[in-house]
């Protein structure tokens, strides 16, 4: 069973990402998944996302640097919104994310409570979205942390 690929830096394209998202949807025990730096572009990261959005056990998921848009950053978004099981997203270095993809992505973040990392630097945001994606996670960790305190205490 395989439950970690690590796929970094292999300039598997676009092509190289739907051949991946066939192979994601036909294996369900994937935990982390590590495809950066491979010049997958909007529609690669978009298929990739769509098709972990079946996933019960995907929990990190590294897309940074991959030339990726808007239309990845909404993919991604939805995964977040519908999955209970990632804990960790890396988008980092897609500038082409914009203002809209990111604050998509930090609307999701507010939704999934599941979520402690999500890294969206130098993803064309503002500085208001992701100050408000890391306020919100550290929140949640301080809130998880004094959950923990008040268990052992009991």
């Amino acid at each position: 069973v395989i439950s970690m690929l690590e796929l970094q830096d292999n300039h598997m394209h676009t092509e190289g990402a739907k051949s991946l998202a066939r192979a994601l949807k036909a294996n369900s025990s994937i935990i982390s998944l590590n495809v950066r730096l491979n010049r997958f572009g909007d529609d690669g990261v978009r298929v990739v996302a769509d098709a972990l959005r079946g996933s019960r056990s995907i929990q990190r998921l590294n897309v940074s640097s991959n030339s990726a848009g808007a239309q990845s950053a909404a993919a991604l978004a939805a995964l977040m919104r519908v999955s209970g099981s990632v804990t960790q997203l890396d988008a980092s270095v897609n500038p082409d994310f914009g203002p809209e993809g990111v604050e998509a992505l930090r609307r999701a973040v507010e939704q999934n409570t599941s979520l402690q990392h999500v890294d969206v630097r130098q993803c064309g945001g503002n500085a208001d979205d992701e100050l408000s994606i890391a306020e919100n996670l550290r929140a949640r960790q301080e809130r998880r942390d004094r959950a923990k305190t008040l268990n052992r205490a009991q």
